[in-house]
C-alpha cells in the first residue's frame, strides 16, 4: 500500500496529479491526490475507479468512470 504514495496519477494520457496519502476506512480506502491544479481529490480505492498500478513506473491509472469524481 505504501508503495502507492508518491505515484503519478493518470486518466488516460493526462496526468491528474500525485497520490500523496491513503485514508484507511472500514468500507474502502481513499486515495488522496494532490491535483496539478492545486486541489485535493479523494478517489475510492475500488475497481470502479482504479484501472491499474505500475509499481516500477510509480503510475496509478484511473478508469474513465472516475471522471465524474474529478469534475465534482
Amino acid at each position: 500500500m505504501h508503495d502507492l504514495i508518491g505515484s503519478n496519477v493518470f486518466l488516460g494520457d493526462r496526468r491528474i496529479g500525485l497520490l500523496n496519502d491513503i485514508l484507511v476506512s472500514k468500507a474502502h480506502d481513499l486515495y488522496v491526490i494532490a491535483s496539478d491544479q492545486g486541489e485535493e481529490i479523494l478517489i475510492p480505492a475500488v475497481s470502479e475507479y482504479i484501472k491499474g498500478f505500475d509499481a516500477e513506473m510509480k503510475r496509478l491509472d484511473l478508469t474513465d468512470e472516475s471522471v465524474r469524481l474529478l469534475n465534482d
